[in-house]
C-alpha cells in the first residue's frame, strides 16, 4: 500500500469506508463488556457498567474486526490524488461572461478547491464526486486552453484542458430571465428578472445575430449543478429574437429552491449564462433547537407534508456557531434536499459514526404545511436504544417555562440556539423550587447570532443539583430550546418548552392515552405559564369516558389543585398491578397552563422505558401521522373522541414502498370514547412497512402516536395538522 507522511487522523477515513464500503470490516453484533460497577458512581446504572455490541459501530468492538486485503485496497483509492473525469461546460465561447464551472471526478473532499492555472477559484463541495466553481468574466475574455486542477487533502489533480474559443460567429445582446411569455409576434423586449417562485415559467429571452456557421443550444441547470432539460434552435442566418426557451419550475423533478442557470451554447461551448433565484414566498425557516451526531448517537427528522401540493424542503446542519460542520452529520438515510409530495413523507437520519458526539443545531426551510418531529437516539451500554422526541415549532420564545428535574439520579440537559441575526445579550433564568426554597434569578451568559450552547442544567446551575422545579427564562431574542430529562436508570426522554402566556380563560383539553398497571405509569407535568395562581382539575377516564373502576393510583401529586405563578405540579400514577389499563385523561384548568405527557414502563430492560407526549389545546379532525413498521419497529396510535357526537374516520396510508395508496374505513368512535392498538394488527397491509397515514374525521379527535424500536426502546410524539 502506498506510504504517505502529511495524512493526519486516519478515522475520518475508516468511518468513510465502513458507511460506503462493504467487506473493509465484519460487523460484531453480540456480545459486551459489562463488568460490575458501585451503583451511584459516575456512568453506573444498576451496579454494571460497559457496553454492548449491535450493529454498526459501537463502544465494544468499534467498527468491527478488520479484513486487511479489503482495507489496503480501499485506503489506497481513498487516498488516491483528486482526479478530473468531466467539466460542464468543457469549453466557453471568448466573452462568455461568468459562470459556474461544475467538476466532476473522484477523491474529492470538503478542502477540495477548483483552480484555474493554478489560481483558486470559489468552490463550493457538493460531495466526493461533484465540486462547483464561479469563473468571472474576465478569465474567459481571451481564446485560448487553460489547465483546470484540484487541489485537495490527497494532493493536486492532473490537469484537465478547459477550451476558450474564438467566436464561431454568432454574437448576443439583451440577454435576459423573464416571467414574461412572449408575444405572438414582434421582438418587445420584456422586464428581466433576478428572482422567480416556484409556481412561476421562467422564460428565456435574448437577440443575437447569427451565422450559417451557428449552432445553438440551450439547458437548464437546477441547483447542485443538476442539468433537468435541454434544447436546440434550427440553423438559420440573419438577425433574430430567441423567446422560445422556457421552463416551468413547477415540474422540476428535483428541489427548484435555490440558485439556477439557463445556458446557451454554441457548438458545444458556452456562449453565454444566466443566474437566477427560485424561492417560495410560502416557505418558512424553522430552527431546530438541537442535533446531535457520533459516538452512536443520531439525529432522525420526520417531515410530512401536509399539503394538497408537493412541497420542496431544505434541511441544514449546523454547528455550535452556525456553520457547515467540518465533522460527523453524515447521512444513514435520506436527503437535506427534495421534495416531500403531497400528504407524503421524508426521513433524514444521520448515521452515527466515530466515538465522540458532535452537537449543533438545524435549519428547515419549508413551505409552512411541512411539519413533523426531531428523534435524538443513542446506543449506550444499556441493551436498548434510547430515544427522545422534539416537536418541530414554527418559531422560539423569547419568554418560556421549563420544568426540570434533577433529583432521585435524574438528570435534565438544555439546548438552546440563537438562530437570529443578533445576539441575545440578556438572558435571565428564574429557578422556582419544588421543595419550596426561595426563588432564584441569575444571568445566563450572552449566546451571539446563530450559536447553539447544550449542557447538563445542574453544571451551569449548581444549585439545581438534587432539586427539581422550573426555569422561567427571558431574553432580548427569541430562543430555540429543547429538554432533556435522563432518568436514574439511563433512559432519556425529549420535552417541549412552554412559552409565556396571559391567557386566563379556563379550558378543558383531552389527553389522548394513560396508561397504568404492570410497571406501566403516566406522569403528568404541568406548569402554570401565567403570571397568577391556576387552578387545575385532572381526571382519568377509562376507554368509555368513565372513571376507571380499577388502576390510576396517584404514586406523587393530586388530580386537583392550584399551581403559583411559574410553578408546576408533577402527577404519576403508581404503575400497581400486573395488566395494564388503558384510557385517557381531561385538564381543566386556564390556557396559560401548559406541560407534557410521559409515558413510562419498567420491562425486563435494565432502563425504564419513557415517551413524551405535548399537552395540546384541541383536537384535529383532518391529520398526517407518519408510521414505521420496518425492521422489527412497531408504531401504536391511541385515539381519544372526547366530544359529544361518534366520530366517522377513514383513514388513506402513502407507503414509502412506491405501492399503491390505500384508503380504509376505521371503525366508529362513539362519544367519549379512546382506543389504543397497534398499527399493524388494525391495518395489516402496513406490517412491514412505513409511510403516512392520513386521516379525515367527523369531529376533532386527540391522537398520541407511539414508535417502538426493534431493541425495545420506545418514544411518542403527536401528529401534523393540515
Amino acid at each position: 500500500m502506498e506510504s504517505r507522511s502529511g495524512l493526519g487522523s486516519i478515522n475520518p477515513s475508516l468511518y468513510a469506508l465502513a458507511q460506503t464500503t462493504p467487506g473493509v470490516f465484519h460487523d460484531v453484533t453480540t456480545g459486551d463488556n459489562i463488568v460490575p460497577c458501585v451503583a451511584g458512581t459516575p456512568d453506573c446504572f444498576n451496579g454494571t457498567f460497559g457496553y454492548t455490541a449491535g450493529p454498526g459501530y459501537d463502544s465494544v468492538t468499534g467498527l468491527g474486526s478488520v479484513d486487511g486485503f479489503n482495507l489496503a485496497v480501499n485506503l489506497t483509492k481513498q487516498w488516491t490524488t483528486p482526479a478530473i473525469s468531466l467539466l460542464n461546460p468543457p469549453s466557453a465561447v471568448a466573452g462568455a461572461g461568468s459562470f459556474t464551472l461544475a467538476v466532476t471526478g473522484s477523491g474529492f473532499d470538503s478542502a477540495s478547491v477548483v483552480q484555474w492555472m493554478g489560481t483558486p477559484l470559489p468552490t463550493t463541495f457538493l460531495n466526493g464526486t461533484q465540486l462547483l466553481a464561479t469563473l468571472s468574466a474576465a478569465l474567459s475574455a481571451t481564446p485560448g486552453f487553460v489547465n483546470i486542477t484540484i487541489a485537495g487533502s490527497g494532493g493536486t489533480s492532473a490537469p484537465a484542458l478547459f477550451g476558450v474559443f474564438a467566436s464561431f460567429g454568432a454574437s448576443v445582446t439583451s440577454q435576459r430571465i423573464t416571467t414574461t411569455p412572449p408575444l405572438a409576434s414582434g421582438c418587445l423586449l420584456p422586464l428581466a428578472v433576478t428572482s422567480l417562485g416556484t409556481s412561476d415559467t421562467a422564460y428565456l429571452y435574448f437577440l443575437a445575430k447569427v451565422t450559417a456557421n451557428s449552432l445553438l443550444t440551450h439547458d437548464w441547470v437546477a441547483p447542485g449543478g443538476i442539468v433537468v432539460d435541454t434544447g436546440a434552435w434550427p440553423s438559420a442566418t440573419g438577425n433574430f429574437c430567441f423567446v422560445d426557451a422556457n421552463f416551468p419550475l413547477a415540474v422540476s423533478p428535483v428541489n427548484p429552491i435555490g440558485t439556477w442557470q439557463v445556458r446557451v451554447f454554441d457548438h458545444a461551448s458556452l456562449l453565454f449564462s444566466i443566474p437566477f433565484t427560485v424561492s417560495d414566498a410560502g416557505n418558512q425557516t424553522t430552527p431546530l433547537a438541537h442535533a446531535a451526531d457520533g459516538n452512536a448517537f443520531k439525529t432522525t427528522v420526520l417531515l410530512t407534508n401536509a399539503s394538497t401540493t408537493a412541497a420542496p424542503y431544505t434541511l441544514r446542519f449546523n454547528d455550535d456557531h452556525g456553520n457547515v460542520p467540518s465533522t460527523r452529520f453524515e447521512l444513514e438515510m435520506g436527503s437535506l434536499i427534495g421534495i416531500i409530495p403531497a400528504g407524503g413523507l421524508a426521513t433524514i437520519r444521520t448515521a452515527g459514526l466515530g466515538p465522540q458526539t458532535v452537537t449543533g443545531w438545524a435549519e428547515l426551510t419549508a413551505p409552512s404545511a411541512v411539519g413533523g418531529s426531531v428523534i435524538y437516539s443513542q446506543k449506550t451500554g444499556l441493551p436498548s436504544i434510547q430515544e427522545g422526541t422534539a416537536t418541530i415549532v414554527a418559531s422560539g420564545s423569547q419568554h418560556f417555562f421549563m420544568p426540570f428535574d434533577n433529583t432521585a439520579k435524574a438528570i435534565t440537559g438544555v439546548a438552546l440556539t440563537n438562530p437570529g441575526a443578533t445576539a441575545a445579550n440578556n438572558i435571565s433564568v428564574t429557578f422556582r423550587y419544588s421543595d419550596g426554597g426561595p426563588n432564584e434569578t441569575l444571568s445566563y451568559s450572552q449566546l451571539a447570532s446563530r450559536n447553539h450552547q447544550a449542557f447538563v442544567l445542574a453544571s451551569q446551575f449548581p444549585h439545581t443539583a438534587n432539586r427539581s422545579g422550573v426555569a422561567e427564562f427571558t431574553s432580548d431574542a427569541a430562543l430555540s430550546v429543547a429538554v432533556f430529562r435522563f432518568n436514574s436508570t439511563g433512559a432519556f426522554t425529549a420535552l417541549d418548552a412552554i412559552p409565556a402566556s396571559a391567557t386566563a380563560t379556563t379550558v378543558t383539553r383531552t389527553l389522548a392515552h394513560a396508561a397504568d398497571g404492570d410497571a406501566f405509569k403516566t406522569t403528568v407535568l404541568l406548569t402554570n405559564a401565567g403570571s397568577a395562581p391556576a387552578p387545575y382539575t385532572l381526571r382519568f377516564n377509562d376507554d368509555q369516558g368513565n372513571i376507571p373502576a380499577a388502576r390510576f393510583e396517584l404514586e406523587a401529586g393530586s388530580l386537583t389543585g392550584t399551581i403559583p405563578a411559574g410553578g408546576s405540579v408533577t402527577i404519576r400514577t403508581a404503575g400497581l398491578g400486573d395488566q395494564t389499563v388503558n384510557g385517557w385523561a381531561e385538564l381543566t384548568a386556564p390556557a396559560s397552563m401548559g406541560g407534557s405527557v410521559i409515558y413510562s414502563q419498567k420491562t425486563a430492560l435494565p432502563s425504564t422505558q419513557e415517551g413524551t407526549a405535548t399537552i395540546v389545546a384541541s383536537g384535529s379532525s383532518h391529520f398526517f401521522m407518519p408510521f414505521d413498521n420496518t425492521a422489527g419497529a412497531i408504531t401504536g396510535v391511541a385515539i381519544t373522541n372526547s366530544g359529544a357526537n361518534p366520530a366517522i374516520i377513514g383513514v388513506t396510508f402513502r407507503y414509502d414502498d412506491g405501492g399503491p395508496n390505500e384508503t380504509v374505513s376505521y371503525p366508529q368512535l362513539a362519544a367519549r370514547n379512546h382506543q389504543a392498538f397497534v398499527l399493524a394488527s388494525q391495518f395489516p397491509n402496513t406490517l412491514g412497512r412505513s409511510g403516512v397515514a392520513e386521516f379525515t374525521v367527523s369531529s376533532p379527535v386527540a391522537v398520541v402516536e407511539f414508535r417502538f424500536n426493534s431493541t425495545g426502546g420506545f418514544t411518542s410524539f403527536g401528529i401534523v395538522g393540515q
